[in-house]
């Protein structure tokens, strides 16, 4: 029997996030956008809600009954994580791995859609306003001052061009420091990567709350104020709770297929 290798559509993609606006095509649209009135914050990458309420900790802070827990396990098996299986992978050329990996890319968008407009039958108006604002906490601690440039926040906070200037200068600089410290750890030595990566991720945490200190420097009074009602009650989260977990030997490692 053949065996059938497990892909992440997010290496099969060449992007190490989680399947998010970094990972679309044109004809793709995110899954929020198709959801209409079931969109649920800022988008952030591996923030969204089929993301978190994987996660008891986050559950236990919009208070679910145990029947909206019940409801909400069900909508996240029917959506899946993102996981795909591609049969004959190791054996399709490049265009052909984009076109599958492209169309499953799709269907996972489409699924994603029909859970965010699902979700408002299950959560109340608390609840999912509550949601949001843990999404935008949690993405603004991973990503830093790139959450703060998306378009949605800079809209939502009323930022002028002269001020996303700014964020966008702050942001590139603090991408080029993390593309520099992953470059590092794949020249480092095999037995060496692990601990390095560890390492790595704890710099990367740091690089984004620098990056977003500086940038609420350019926020005006008024707008931090506002960024902090739509954050909401701080809310600590153990980020290794956003950790995929890892990936089969048999699934092929990250690399551009475009």
């Amino acid at each position: 029997m053949l065996r059938l290798p497990v892909v992440l559509l997010s290496l099969a993609l060449g992007t190490a996030l989680p399947l998010s606006a970094s990972a679309q095509t044109k004809d793709a649209p995110h899954p929020e956008r198709a959801a209409g009135a079931a969109r649920s914050g800022p988008r952030m990458s591996g923030t969204g809600p089929s993301t978190l309420l994987r996660i008891e900790q986050v559950r236990k802070e919009l208070n679910l009954t145990d029947e909206q827990t019940d409801k909400v396990k069900a909508l996240l098996e029917e959506v899946g994580t993102g996981r795909v299986q591609i049969p004959n992978w190791k054996s399709l050329s490049e265009e052909e791995r984009k076109a599958k990996a492209t169309e499953a890319m799709k269907a996972y968008f489409a699924k994603l859609a029909k859970f965010e407009k699902d979700l408002h039958e299950v959560l109340n108006p608390e609840q999912f306003d509550r949601l949001r604002q843990l999404r935008l906490q949690i993405g603004l601690k991973m990503e830093g001052v790139a959450a703060l440039s998306s378009s949605e926040l800079a809209q939502l906070l009323g930022l002028n061009d002269e001020q996303q200037g700014k964020i966008k200068s702050l942001r590139d600089e603090a991408m080029k420091q993390v593309a520099d410290m992953r470059k590092s750890l794949e020249e480092a030595a095999p037995e060496e990567r692990k601990a390095k990566a560890v390492e790595l991720r704890k710099k990367i945490l740091e690089i984004h709350k620098e990056s977003f200190e500086k940038a609420l420097e350019v926020l005006t009074p008024e707008q931090r104020e506002k960024l902090d009602k739509l954050k909401g009650k701080p809310f600590e989260l153990d980020l290794s709770a956003l950790q995929r977990p890892k990936a089969p030997r048999d699934v092929p490692p990250p690399g551009r297929i475009d």
